[in-house]
């Protein structure tokens, strides 16, 4: 590695750390502005509780502990975008520093410049990968609070109504609590082939225990199709084999939860016959690395405002690279999450950047004077 090297990997990384922190903070602070009622009022039942907690110190830590794990999906859904405007910046602060002209002069190919930033930006996509499946799958019930839950460990519990667990059983439960993997009073639905109502299964509480429920005060009671009246007494059971796991529940809840499991979570949904939308989350597997692939042809296509020899206006250069960039970046997002008639799932995430962006990144690139 040259000194020029160094110098254009130590300038990106302090854009880029400085993007980072100013977008992130702007959007905490605007959230912070519209809820601080909620941040206040939290504090205040913590100070109650404590009873030696102060007022200012706990608003301030209800702050701290309601957006410090947004800073990783932060990073995770930002990433593409703020790579562009930090090498934007990195290289438009050579130009007006006169550095572009002396490397120039110097001999050194304009692609031998954009080459360290290339290598950056491959890497913090690397560890994009690595944000997604290992810190936000763990951090993912403190990502899922809203600002009712602010000072919670997880995300409140909530009433299952009607939730498909296989194809042939319905559940319904009072109470679920995400944080225990617990149900209250858990009422379950069971039809034959015919699709008529076959069982009926009651619990006063159930708890998730890997591969089904455990029910506590279990009753079963199998129901005639012709004369419920005299369907047989209750029958004991305490355990439940299931489909719906609590990451299934919540799923159902919040649909942003599918955004932070992991590839292995996601496999074994896959996996089962039953679940709904199979192809949205194969098209969620492989989009991980659809858009890695993304960040990396966007950052290529937006390249060449900045790799210029003779003088231009670097404020025209760079509207126009922000919007090619965003063009980029929200094409190949739209082509991730929508899928395309006839074309597997698995496939369709690779349109957009391979047979879109991929040509228009070899064409950009090769349209460098150097």
């Amino acid at each position: 590695m040259t000194i020029i090297d160094r110098y254009i990997l130590r300038q990106f990384f302090m854009n880029f750390l400085l993007l980072f922190t100013l977008l992130f903070m702007f959007t905490c602070m605007i959230d912070l502005f519209l809820n601080i009622d909620r941040f206040i009022e939290a504090a205040e039942a913590l100070g109650a509780a404590s009873g030696r907690a102060s007022r200012a110190g706990a608003t301030a830590w209800m702050i701290v502990d309601f957006y410090w794990p947004r800073m990783f999906q932060f990073y995770s859904f930002l990433l593409g975008i703020i790579s562009i405007g930090a090498v934007g910046f990195t290289l438009v602060q050579m130009h007006r520093h006169r550095e572009m002209t002396a490397v120039l002069a110097a001999g050194v190919s304009l692609h031998r410049i954009a080459m360290p930033l290339i290598l950056a930006a491959i890497g913090l996509n690397l560890l994009q990968l690595l944000n997604r499946e290992v810190l936000l799958p763990r951090i993912a019930p403190l990502l899922l609070r809203n600002h009712g839950d602010i000072g919670r460990a997880t995300v409140e519990g909530f009433r299952v109504n009607m939730a498909g667990d296989g194809p042939r059983r319905v559940l319904l439960a009072r109470w679920f609590s995400p944080a225990e993997g617990r149900l209250e009073r858990p009422f379950i639905w069971e039809y034959n082939d015919d699709d008529e109502l076959a069982r009926l299964i009651t619990a006063d509480a159930a708890q998730w225990r890997g591969d089904g429920w455990a029910l506590e005060g279990g009753r079963a009671v199998r129901l005639g199709s012709e004369d419920t009246i005299t369907a047989p007494p209750p029958e004991a059971i305490d355990h439940l084999p299931s489909e719906l796991d609590p990451t299934g529940l919540l799923m159902r809840r919040r649909l942003e939860f599918r955004q932070m499991l992991s590839l292995r979570q996601i496999g074994e949904l896959v996996q089962r016959e039953s679940t709904r939308g199979v192809e949205d989350l194969i098209r969620m597997r492989f989009g991980r690395f659809s858009q890695v692939l993304i960040n990396i042809l966007a950052l290529l296509i937006t390249l060449p405002f900045f790799l210029i020899r003779e003088p231009r206006n670097l404020l025209v250069q760079s509207v126009n690279c922000s919007a090619v960039g965003l063009t980029a970046q929200i094409g190949g997002a739209v082509g991730v999450t929508i899928g395309i008639p006839l074309v597997p799932p698995a496939a369709s995430v690779f349109f957009i950047p391979l047979l879109i962006l991929l040509p228009l990144a070899a064409w950009r690139m090769m349209s460098v004077e150097t």
